[in-house]
């Protein structure tokens, strides 16, 4: 879904402007990706982890086993 289908959306259901429900996102979108942009050298800061280095799969397919 593109950013101003989403925001008309979400401006409908509120019933407000779309100028408001925009600079929202674009304002949660920046708390949460900042901080991965803008990380000091030598550090990895993610807000989603999907390094898999902590065995994740494995303990994924454990609770969600294949149908095949």
């Amino acid at each position: 879904m593109e950013k101003e289908q989403f925001v008309a959306r979400i401006a409908n259901r509120l019933n407000t402007a779309p100028g408001i429900v925009e600079a929202a996102v674009d304002a949660t979108l920046a708390e949460l990706f900042t901080p991965t942009i803008f990380a000091p050298p030598g550090q990895r800061r993610a807000a989603f982890d999907n390094n898999c280095n902590n065995n994740c799969a494995a303990e994924i397919a454990t609770r969600a086993p294949s149908r095949a």
